[in-house]
């Protein structure tokens, strides 16, 4: 099943939370907001972003908040069908699914939560599929063919941090060489074998102190 996301059929905190975890400071409206996206997902679609840099209970909050707007779409939907619910609904559920997969919690109650939202978002995709009109774009001769949400449902909840164990490691504020900077964090993705826009994902937690306030412009060269 194809999780191709929509990014301007989202709502804003959707796309605030698509920006962030893009390593930018989300704007202030809509608008700006899709500006924003445009420009990142070129050279970081969702695929390539396989761990949030967000703290997981806040993360685990924001899936749950839009879970619930899912939740309503789907009862609108099943008391009178309309097409173009049904597609934006889908699509918000494509988010829900990447914004998932990036979650590691590690705390007994982060853990239940998450596993929550996997049971939830599981069950909202066969809703979604028993209520796609028998013909058109949504249709499938096999109605359990897009219900696979494995990656989620199969994703280890006492994993390692991954990347994020190691970020102390890069903070960098500004006030040391910008070489040694750049040389530490070549090291660093090529020993790990991490691309330079996963790294970009965690410029939120890396620059820190007057280095932080160019966060969002900085590119990093990770040859």
């Amino acid at each position: 099943m194809s999780r191709e996301i929509k990014y301007l059929s989202l709502q804003k905190t959707e796309l605030e939370y698509e920006v962030e975890i893009r390593g930018e400071v989300p704007a202030d409206n809509v608008k700006d907001l899709r500006k924003q996206i445009i420009k990142q997902i070129i050279s970081m679609p969702a695929e390539d972003i396989l761990e949030s840099h967000l703290e997981p209970s806040d993360d685990i909050k924001g899936a749950q908040e839009s879970l619930s707007k899912l939740k309503n779409n789907i009862q609108v939907i099943k008391s009178k069908f309309d097409k173009s619910l049904h597609a934006r609904s889908e699509n918000l559920a494509h988010h829900i699914y990447h914004r998932l997969v990036r979650i590691h919690p590690e705390s007994s109650e982060d853990i239940t939560a998450y596993k929550a939202c996997q049971l939830d978002l599981r069950a909202f995709y066969k809703d979604l599929n028993s209520l796609a009109p028998a013909t058109g774009s949504h249709s499938s001769k096999n109605p359990n063919e897009n219900l696979d949400c494995s990656p989620v449902t199969d994703i280890s909840v006492t994993c390692d941090r991954g990347i994020s164990t190691d970020l102390s490691k890069l903070k960098y504020d500004g006030k040391t060489c910008v070489r040694a900077f750049i040389q530490k964090i070549e090291e660093f993705t090529k020993a790990r074998q991490i691309s330079s826009s996963r790294i970009l994902a965690f410029a939120t937690e890396i620059f820190t102190g007057p280095a932080s306030e160019v966060r969002s412009t900085v590119r990093l060269s990770c040859a």
